[in-house]
């Protein structure tokens, strides 16, 4: 197995330590929350908090990755063989590095304006074997005929007039040199069935600015057209012309270059030379203008060509396996995305027939804000500060308001401040949602409290439903010290009953004693049939 793409493997090493600051921060958010919420009371005041869940998740989406860096790195393993067989031309580019090529006439120069314009057409000659001769007064062969395109191009951005030190312009030697190529490269060539007419066309691409200082260009143009190659000729400056330069190894200029009298020599640009040389090889020639419309005419006139048909070349092809570890990463991700953050809470069904939540459960929901609210009245109280604890109470009650332990606290206070009716009203709410959370403990306290309210009300028999509901939940959860509590308050209301209410004309209501009769027939009954039963 190999990897294609090695450089994301790097990532791999990265996960663990993402894991370690995840773990970190994890445990530093624990301690903090520790800080303001003892950790015996989270599991009642947040019984939906995991503090595994982040770090489960992490793990998840950290091998997710881990697999797909391994896809992005592309693994490979077994193999097969595929043949391929190309097809196209043999060009040869014959570049000049002489010294004038450095000229400025033409933006930016010479040379980088014949650069560029070659790397437009290299790199639309697809299939096509190319190959670069450059020269100046000598020749040199940069790169052979290959269909490594790339290969072409990082030499022609590579060379420069000090690649060749023998200066001066010898168009006939470079022209030479490009055809001796094509000629040792068509001998690597398989030969061509007969009468088949698959042999390649030859095409030599010369750029130069048209100055020669040797004779021999026409006589290599004449070779080449015998030969059956094609010769096109790009002419590049201006002619007018302009100085030499010369620079520095930084590419700084220095001065440019100078005749014996001292006077900056003055390189021309010759595109009639140019032209009948390209006439005498049976080819054709373009000045390079500013957009470079003239590639686009060469590689017209070089589409008309015969295209060859290369050697067969068989390739050992690596099968593509990052499919496997992409389907695990996705795999792995969706587990993740099914992870809860927070444990579930589960919803009671009441018999009124409606969804709720218990009260802890509700507290869950708001659960460290209510559980300070509820701690910072309790605190007021402690310390005498009524209001400020019934403010405090009521704001957590406002956050959760189904808590029986909060309607507790609020009947408190109210008992507290001689509000006996509010105090009536809180203690029988934090019965009846003490009784839907099975809260037996603060029901029996809740009842035991509204007995004393409803006796400061002047209400015997509510205050006595109230103590025997009391002892009822006292015995269940084997409070004793709350059912002798609730027993005492019994026999003392039983031997000084409360003064019975009267209407604001001081006299009985009438309607008031109907009720309390028809109570105690009823309160008679039940205790014939079982007395101590819940309300």
């Amino acid at each position: 197995m190999k990897f294609l793409a090695t450089p994301w493997l790097w990532g791999l090493f990265i996960l663990p330590i993402l894991y370690l600051v995840i773990a970190w921060d994890e445990g530093r958010k624990k301690k903090r929350f520790s800080q303001f919420v003892a950790e015996p009371v989270w599991k009642t005041l947040s019984p939906e908090l995991d503090w595994g869940a982040r770090l489960r998740k992490a793990r998840l989406w950290l091998l997710a990755m881990g697999f797909m860096f391994l896809a992005l790195a592309r693994p490979q393993w077994g193999m097969h063989e595929e043949t391929n067989r190309t097809t196209g031309l043999d060009v040869m580019i014959a570049l000049d590095l002489s010294n004038s090529m450095e000229v400025e006439d033409v933006a930016p120069s010479r040379l980088k304006k014949a650069k560029h314009l070659l790397k437009s057409l290299i790199e639309k000659l697809e299939g096509d074997r190319v190959g670069l001769t450059i020269f100046a007064g000598g020749s040199y062969l940069a790169s052979p005929l290959t269909l490594d395109l790339a290969y072409v191009l990082s030499r022609l951005q590579m060379v420069t007039p000090k690649f060749i030190p023998s200066q001066g312009t010898d168009i006939g030697l470079g022209l030479n040199t490009a055809f001796r190529a094509l000629d040792r490269a068509a001998e690597d060539l398989s030969k061509p069935d007969p009468g088949q007419g698959n042999a390649p066309s030859r095409v030599i691409i010369l750029v130069t600015d048209g100055e020669d200082h040797e004779d021999e260009a026409f006589k290599s143009a004449q070779q080449i057209k015998a030969s059956g190659a094609k010769l096109y000729v790009l002419g590049v400056g201006t002619e007018k012309g302009a100085p030499i330069p010369v620079h520095d190894e930084n590419g700084n200029l220095l001065t440019y270059k100078k005749d014996k009298k001292g006077q900056p020599i003055i390189s021309s640009f010759k595109p009639d030379a140019l032209l009948q040389l390209a006439s005498a090889a049976g080819g054709r020639y373009w000045n390079v203008s500013v957009n470079e419309a003239e590639t686009d005419e060469l590689l017209t006139d070089m589409g008309a060509l015969n295209r060859g048909e290369f050697q067969e070349r068989k390739y050992l092809v690596y099968e593509e396996r990052y499919y496997i570890p992409l389907g695990i990463a996705v795999l792995l991700i969706l587990l993740e995305l099914g992870i809860p953050v927070r444990r579930l809470v589960t919803l009671i069904l009441l018999g009124m027939g409606l969804y709720t939540i218990s009260p802890r459960q509700a507290l869950a929901a708001t659960s460290v804000e209510t559980y300070l609210k509820n701690e910072k009245g309790l605190k007021a109280f402690g310390e005498g500060k009524v209001e400020e604890a019934q403010k405090s109470f009521g704001e957590a009650q406002a956050l959760s308001p189904t808590q029986p332990e909060l309607n507790y606290n609020q009947g408190v206070v109210n008992l507290k401040k001689g509000n006996t009716d509010a105090a009536i009203q809180s203690f029988q709410e934090a019965s009846r949602e003490s009784m839907a959370a099975n809260d037996r403990t603060l029901l029996g306290k809740s009842l035991y409290n509204l007995g004393g309210a409803l006796t400061k009300k002047g209400d015997t028999r509510g205050a006595i439903r109230a103590y025997l509901g009391a002892i009822n939940s006292a015995q269940s959860t084997k409070d004793e010290k709350l059912e002798d509590d609730a027993r005492k308050n019994l026999q003392l209301l039983a031997q000084n009953p409360p003064p019975k209410q009267q209407s604001k004309d001081g006299k009985s209501d009438q309607k008031s004693k109907d009720q309390q009769n028809q109570s105690q027939d009823q309160k008679q009954s039940q205790s014939q049939n079982g007395q101590g039963d819940s309300p």
